[in-house]
């Protein structure tokens, strides 16, 4: 799991004027009128949790906001601010957005915290915008290719494979992928009526179904063009003679039969359409947001 993370994440540490943007929404959000679970307790009751931060993620100031509105208790020995799971969880929410702006995606490994969080806070159309996301779109795509039984150890070779010399491929087929996602889920949050998420949602997993039913179909198609073509199939008929010559102890001159029409078909000839093919492959798959996918399920 260490390894999973270091790949999609870095070490991030939020610098003043994220404090000071985290600072401005802290105050918004702590100023509302909260349920009882946020307000800072020193004996919490059965059930609550009490979640510890270091001072340094933020301004002393916003400290002393939390601390008179009752959000946060003194230091503890370890110079940790106490407060409530709920409040604890909210304004790390609000700081980790401050620092991840427009171009970086978050991380959690607290997904079920957050869930419940979310009930305690949120309406029902904000609820709406909350189940409009990336989590909740993936795993319509991922049952079409049935990833359930690939290893982690599997996927993090995988996205490896992007950090090596020729794995631009790859990053550009899971941008495309990622797209899609990405305007799906934008789709859902601009319905007006929360009945046609449902609707919305079969839509999109039937097109993916049917764009990776295409793609594999153009990929088959690609691949019979290859094996049917002048130089496959004369070299293949060479070597069953050079192996059946061999075999009887008969001279067979391979330049010879390696020619059709009075075309020499050359290690040239083969590697031409070596190249034609992985261009047209390629050309292929750029235009297949579960071209991604299909390739992770080739890593089986």
């Amino acid at each position: 799991m260490a390894e999973a993370v270091e790949l999609v994440g870095e070490q991030r540490v939020p610098n003043e004027e994220e404090k000071k943007r985290a600072h401005d929404d802290i105050e918004e959000f702590a100023t509302r009128q909260l349920p009882e679970a946020f307000y800072y307790r020193s004996t919490a009751p059965g059930g609550w949790m009490e979640y510890g931060m270091w001072p340094q993620k933020l301004q002393p100031e916003t400290w002393k906001l939390l601390q008179d509105l009752q959000l946060a208790g003194h230091p503890l020995a370890n110079s940790d601010y106490p407060l409530q799971d709920a409040a604890g969880l909210s304004i790390m929410s609000i700081l980790a957005d401050c620092c991840a702006g427009t171009t970086r995606a978050r991380l959690t490994d607290r997904s079920h915290a957050y869930a419940t969080l979310t009930n305690l806070l949120v309406d029902e159309a904000a609820t709406d915008a909350q189940e409009a996301k990336h989590d909740r779109v993936i795993p319509l795509t991922l049952r079409l290719i049935q990833t359930a039984d690939l290893p982690l150890e599997t996927l993090i070779d995988f996205r490896r494979r992007e950090a090596k010399s020729k794995g631009h491929d790859i990053r550009d087929l899971r941008h495309r992928y990622v797209d899609r996602l990405s305007k799906h889920v934008e789709d859902v949050r601009n319905l007006k009526h929360k009945s046609d998420r449902v609707e919305l949602e079969r839509q999109f997993e039937n097109e993916m179904k049917d764009d990776l039913a295409h793609l594999k179909d153009e990929l088959r198609i690609a691949n019979r063009e290859v094996l049917f073509s002048k130089e496959i199939l004369v070299t293949a008929i060479a070597a069953a003679g050079s192996l059946y010559a061999a075999t009887k102890g008969i001279p067979f001159d391979v330049p010879s039969a390696m020619t059709i029409a009075g075309a020499p078909v050359t290690a040239g000839g083969l590697l031409a359409t070596h190249n034609k093919f992985t261009a047209t492959r390629k050309a292929i798959m750029k235009k297949h947001p579960m071209a991604y996918l299909h390739e992770l399920n080739r890593t089986r």
